[in-house]
């Protein structure tokens, strides 16, 4: 309860906070839709490059001193990784 204030006032306000809250249904502002687009464009652009880095640290090790055959045998555990899922059209 919130101080020096009566507890009918502090019940009301609680009321009137839960009667006007937004519902799920209710649709996003356009401007926090549009942050949440760009949040999840950006999230898609850098998945490809996060599968990369971590195939490429899978297949370095602190010997490796050849950066194309790093990179090819990434690329290969990519192929490989994706033989796994299933086809679905699109």
């Amino acid at each position: 309860m919130e101080r020096n204030q009566p507890e009918w006032l502090v019940r009301f306000g609680a009321k009137m906070r839960i009667e006007h809250a937004p519902s799920v249904n209710d649709p996003l502002p356009p401007a926090l839709a549009a942050k949440l687009q760009a949040i999840e464009d950006v999230e898609q652009r850098l998945r490809p490059r996060i599968r990369l880095a971590h195939a490429v640290l899978v297949v370095a090790n602190e010997d490796s001193d050849d950066a194309e055959r790093v990179k090819n045998n990434a690329l290969q555990v990519l192929a490989l990784g994706y033989s796994d899922r299933p086809v679905t059209d699109r």
